[in-house]
């Protein structure tokens, strides 16, 4: 075999593979697995939220909106 058409075997296909797995992973979550993480060769994932803090001062009562009046209609 030419070593040419290895190497551009080679460069087509270690992408190719690349973009393969990262497709693979990111559905997983879509079938209830959990997606792995390999350092440096798929995006950690993101760090848990943090609860929000409890508000320190009293809620203020929401005014209720009144249910306006129909306008009156003039009759001729």
């Amino acid at each position: 075999m030419n070593p040419r058409i290895l190497l551009y075997w080679l460069v087509i296909s270690l992408p190719l593979c690349w973009g393969v797995a990262q497709s693979i992973n990111s559905a997983l979550p879509l079938f209830g697995m959990k997606s792995v993480y390999i350092p440096g060769f798929t995006v950690p994932p993101p760090a848990p939220a943090k609860p929000a803090a409890a508000p320190t001062g009293k809620a203020e009562p929401v005014p209720a909106n009144p249910v306006p009046a129909p306008a009156p209609t003039a009759t001729p």
